[in-house]
């Protein structure tokens, strides 16, 4: 059921009711549940717009999905990655620096490192080597991404709660192992803002 479906079925509702309510041989009994009616049918329609208003709601767009209201995190963060550059050559140890708008916190932020080729596999990178620059809007990781292939893609994410359990079990398990297999899937709320591809260096 849509947003608009509710809306419609809380004013007929809302119409039955006062139609009701005023009808002047109706019995008291009647108009009580007429009352409740009303009072039932604002309290809904004041619930689902506090949903729709605060994203809790979904409304369709114009392709008939299911779209949040609230808007993009990374258009809240504005991450973006600025060095390196788009097709650089990279080896060892890199520092992979960038900008945001609104301060993000080392939780909300993810570093992925992806294959080029199907099907594709991620590599978060620990949170643990990032810094933020609260004053110039900066942060930086610097670590060795393992890049071995001849491209890979870097992706810089804001992430949610399953995203944030699942990044920090791959860590956990290539700790306890010594194996780090690629992710093959992500969570929704891993939400991709900005991706560069580099190149390995010999």
């Amino acid at each position: 059921m849509t947003f608009s479906d509710v809306i419609f079925q809380i004013i007929l509702a809302l119409v039955g009711a006062l139609i009701g309510i005023s009808v002047p041989f109706l019995e008291d009994r009647g108009k009580k549940w007429a009352a409740a009616i009303i009072a039932i049918s604002l309290l809904i329609a004041s619930s689902v717009w506090i949903g729709y208003e605060y994203g809790i709601v979904h409304s369709p767009n114009n392709g008939g999905e299911a779209a949040s209201v609230n808007n993009n995190p990374c258009e809240t963060f504005d991450l973006q990655i600025l060095s390196p550059k788009e097709g650089e050559i990279i080896s060892g140890e890199t520092s992979i620096m960038g900008t945001f708008e609104n301060i993000p916190t080392a939780d909300d932020f993810q570093l992925f490192v992806r294959t080029n080729s199907q099907p594709y596999e991620y590599w978060p990178k620990g949170r643990v080597f990032l810094i933020i620059d609260t004053d110039k809007k900066t942060w930086e990781w610097t670590g060795d991404l393992g890049i071995t292939q001849d491209s890979s893609t870097i992706i810089v994410s804001v992430i949610g709660n399953a995203g944030r359990a699942l990044t920090d079990y791959f860590v956990e398990v290539g700790y306890w192992t010594g194996l780090y297999p690629g992710i093959k899937e992500l969570t929704p709320d891993i939400i991709e803002c900005d991706r560069i591809t580099v190149i390995p260096g010999n």
